[in-house]
């Protein structure tokens, strides 16, 4: 195991124009989902809720703890069709459906948006297994100095 692509709550609500890559600025993963954001013709925004420290409160965080560098995609929360206020239909869905007994299949899904989501992780697994080099923490990060040794042991 040389890295995780955690595709964990990847919203598609509505048609995807940006992506956020929590955990991109902790190791090299960050630079090959940034390509690969690119590539599709989208855009990486910032984490909008850093306050959340959601890097540490998902299921990739396990493999983090053992040295494995981690990122985990979601859909940012600007619209790609105009008319649609992406942000308000995200905040809703959090606050309304998210973790309760209507979070289920049955929720809207924007087909194409999920498509391209398929297209990006692909995109990004490709570059990850096809690299010269495995992915690593950055220099003098935190994960990597607090957990990277773990990954090296034999």
């Amino acid at each position: 195991m040389v890295a995780n692509l955690n595709l964990d709550m990847f919203l598609t609500l509505f048609p995807v124009r940006d992506v956020i890559a929590f955990g991109a600025g902790h190791s090299s993963l960050g630079p090959v989902a940034e390509e690969a954001v690119r590539g599709l013709g989208l855009a990486l925004s910032a984490d909008p809720f850093p306050e959340q420290v959601i890097f540490v409160r998902s299921d990739h965080y396990a493999f983090v703890r053992q040295g494995i560098p981690a990122l985990m995609l979601s859909s940012g929360l600007s619209s790609a069709d105009p008319t649609v206020d992406g942000a308000a239909l995200f905040r809703h869905w959090i606050s309304t459906v998210y973790h309760s007994p209507r979070d289920d299949a049955s929720q809207p899904m924007d087909f194409e948006s999920a498509a391209t989501v398929a297209r990006l992780y692909l995109r990004i697994a490709r570059a990850v297994a096809d690299g010269l080099t495995r992915p690593r923490f950055n220099p003098g990060d935190f994960f990597g100095e607090r957990f990277g040794a773990a990954a090296r042991r034999p």
